[in-house]
């Protein structure tokens, strides 16, 4: 990422060396915060939560409406799953040798999964603005991002392992948990968004901004070694599903909501 970036500015520079006499750069700054609910995955128990994402914009103005620049990104988010599918063995213990049981059937029991991450990314975008009135315009935003994060899990709300109603006595819930499968995650993104913006102030505009289309590539990798902990190998054979690539493509809109700007033109 730091090559691209640093390929950009030298590929800006040609822009920006004939650009509108009255070059000028400016600062944006969106957020939204944003959490689908996991559902009742305890019984007992508050809902985490998130502090959704926020993206830092610097921009440089060229001819005809048109601005390049940078842009980053900073996500935390807490995704539902579809329900994980567990088969927990069921053992036979022979009289002459029980310290070599066997494995006779599966019992199979739905787990309520979630996914929870934080990242960071880095991008680059090309901005068009449509002036609408006076102190309206409509902008559309092309870009691109690479984002990674190592600090992300899979949370797998299943207990069908542990004796029945097992208490955590420190975390307001009847159930322990959830187990957490460790994930790292790597994203591109490109796309196109939509952003409505009014001038508040000649050196600050209030907008409002929303992933029109967007092609995502999700690569979620499992850093994990082999688990040779019998009590736990069902969920982590479970747990493997879960990583290898996921691709997107539409509108981000469901997913990630419609976002608040403010854009500073100091010069």
């Amino acid at each position: 990422m730091k090559k691209l970036i640093l390929l950009f500015l030298i590929g800006a520079l040609p822009f920006l060396a004939f650009s509108q006499s009255n070059k000028s750069f400016w600062i944006e700054i969106d957020g939204i915060y944003w959490e689908k609910s996991l559902g009742n995955q305890q019984y007992i128990g508050p809902e985490k939560s998130r502090f959704g994402s926020i993206r830092p914009m610097i921009g440089w103005n060229l001819k005809n409406s048109w601005a390049i620049g940078l842009m980053g990104n900073y996500q935390s988010y807490l995704e539902q799953q579809q329900d994980l599918k567990i088969y927990n063995p069921i053992y036979f213990y022979p009289e002459e040798t029980p310290e070599f049981p066997q494995i006779i059937s599966y019992s199979e029991a739905n787990a309520k999964t979630g996914m929870s991450n934080e990242f960071f990314g880095w991008g680059v975008f090309l901005r068009k603005s449509i002036q609408l009135g006076e102190k309206t315009s409509l902008n559309l935003n092309f870009y691109g991002m690479r984002e990674s994060g190592k600090n992300g899990n899979f949370e797998i709300y299943s207990f069908t392992y542990f004796y029945p109603f097992l208490p955590c006595l420190n975390c307001l819930t009847i159930n322990p948990g959830p187990l957490q499968a460790p994930m790292e995650e790597k994203n591109w993104r490109f796309g196109l968004d939509l952003a409505f913006a009014w001038q508040l102030k000649p050196w600050m505009d209030l907008g409002v901004r929303a992933n029109f289309l967007e092609f995502r590539k999700r690569s979620l990798i499992d850093p994990r070694g082999q688990i040779t902990n019998i009590m736990y190998e069902p969920i982590y054979d479970a747990s493997r599903s879960l990583y290898g690539d996921r691709y997107d493509f539409g509108s981000a809109l469901s997913r990630e909501g419609i976002r608040l700007s403010l854009t500073f033109k100091p010069f």
